[in-house]
């Protein structure tokens, strides 16, 4: 073979695995972020762009640690429960997962000017180190049901309709191609071999996806602020975020009324792992109007994602009886994918924050944000491969949305009851898809001189469709995910 069709060769194979592995499903997923951090910041749903004083907000409003008048360390364990209940042609399925992980971890250090400078209105300056997670990919689902007219190997066929046999599986080596080598896709007949039929054109099987998520992003900041004349804040956040995420899926199709001739069930596993890491910039203020009245704003550059993926898949298929087109007498078949594994960058959208808090005195306060961000702008790039389909795909699917995140605190020295609400705009186009999520938030706190304990409980709900494939052969699953979070924060002023 010459060096320029072992190339071109190359490039194909390189392609067709970018189109299994990334898509817009994992730009949205890498570009959603929910509030998260200290249990204080959970119990108001994070609606602390006005308020400051607590270490989550390096990763909202960088300005909110100049409101800090001492240095302070805290740390955030959290247990995250989540449950999703799908619907698919009538039936009901229910799975769940469990997670514990450390939702905030850092400190602040803090530098009172004291008459230092007698010229200066600087009163202070503040450097913080932190770690919040973003996002907790943790969940099992399961979606069942028996789909009367179709069949994941019809998609499969129409796929490589047109592909001479023996191109088949290096063409589609993640899907058709294993579907091609374990007998579940034949070509028509001896004359039409480029058109492929299956055993399931009229449906009638049971159709059954598990899949198992792990993982979470997470962000590193680094962050300086600093406070004019107790009038006004400013900061500024160095970012360094990073994802681990991985899926494994087990998806069948199974003929439980025997009613399928020859065929009893396939299954298809697969496998994807997701890691890397990128860099943002945020850049925030807050202006203390009067004593009672705060508004801040904040912006987020787009996070420069260095992604890896690495992803497998096998099928397995089991018959009545031998398949015609088999040369051994075997009643069931594997294929296996090659190890898949590719390297590409991801930009997230921009992000900008509005907020407002009214301060009752030493009492009480009342908190608000309104979060902007556009969805349809992330993008998927390569050194190797435009993505032109996948950002053509970004562009049709999403569109901006308006993340509203409300909180209140009540105080009772040294004890605080608070409250929040939080509601995330559905990222889909009208009619596309749902997305719409809301959170519930509540938490308790009691405050001494050198250090603080905090309790919250967060209750999330979304529906969102689920296609196993192609939305134009099958309908979606609606799959309704309900997350619970409990956190505790312990910190020390010094």
């Amino acid at each position: 073979m010459s060096s320029k069709k072992a190339f071109l060769l190359l490039l194909a194979i390189l392609s067709f695995q970018i189109i299994q592995a990334q898509n817009e499903v994992d730009a949205l997923r890498y570009s959603q972020m929910v509030f998260s951090g200290t249990a204080r910041y959970n119990s108001l749903s994070g609606a602390f762009g006005a308020l400051g004083g607590d270490l989550s907000v390096t990763s909202v409003n960088p300005a909110g640690i100049g409101v800090y008048r001492s240095s302070e360390f805290s740390f955030t364990p959290t247990i995250f429960t989540s449950n999703t209940t799908s619907d698919y042609y009538g039936r009901t399925s229910e799975d769940g997962k469990i997670n514990f992980n450390f939702s905030n971890v850092g400190a602040v250090f803090t530098d009172l000017k004291n008459g230092k400078d007698d010229y200066s209105q600087w009163n202070s300056t503040q450097f913080a180190f932190t770690y919040n997670r973003h996002n907790n990919f943790n969940n099992r689902i399961i979606i069942s049901g028996i789909n009367p007219s179709s069949s994941l190997l019809d998609h499969y066929a129409g796929q490589i309709n047109g592909t001479n046999p023996s191109d088949v599986y290096d063409t589609s080596p993640f899907g058709a191609g294993l579907a091609w080598d374990t007998y579940l896709l034949n070509s028509k007949d001896s004359i039409d071999t480029t058109t492929y039929i299956t055993l399931l054109n009229s449906g009638g099987a049971e159709q059954e996806k598990h899949i198992v998520q792990t993982g979470g992003s997470s962000e590193l900041n680094i962050t300086f602020s600093g406070n004019y004349n107790n009038k006004l804040y400013i900061g500024g956040t160095l970012g360094f975020p990073y994802i681990n995420y991985s899926e494994e899926s087990t998806y069948s199709e199974t003929d439980v009324n025997d009613t399928i001739p020859n065929f009893q069930s396939f299954s298809l596993i697969e496998n994807l792992h997701t890691s890397g890491s990128g860099f943002n910039f945020k850049f925030g203020m807050i202006l203390r109007a009067t004593d009672w009245l705060r508004l801040g704003g904040a912006i987020h550059t787009p996070t420069f994602y260095k992604l890896s993926d690495e992803y497998s898949a096998i099928i397995i298929s089991t018959f009545d009886s031998v398949p015609p087109e088999s040369p051994s007498t075997a009643l069931s078949y594997t294929s296996y994918s090659p190890n898949g594994a590719y390297d590409y960058r991801l930009y997230t959208p921009w992000r900008i924050i509005g907020s407002l808090a009214l301060i009752v005195g030493k009492k009480g306060l009342i908190s608000g944000d309104l979060e902007l961000i556009d969805y349809s702008s992330a993008r998927l790039r390569s050194t190797y491969y435009g993505y032109a389909p996948q950002n053509a795909s970004i562009d049709q699917k999403y569109t901006h949305a308006t993340n509203l995140r409300i909180g209140t605190e009540w105080r009772f020295m040294p004890f605080s009851i608070r409250g929040g609400y939080a509601v995330y705009g559905s990222p889909y186009k009208n009619g596309i898809n749902d997305g719409l999520r809301a959170s519930y938030s509540v938490g308790f706190g009691i405050r001494e001189k050198n250090f603080f304990l905090d309790l919250a409980y967060t209750y999330s709900k979304s529906t969102e469709d689920y296609y196993l494939y192609s939305g134009e052969l099958a309908e979606p699953a609606v799959n309704t995910a309900e997350n619970h979070k409990f956190q505790s924060t312990l910190g020390f002023k010094f």
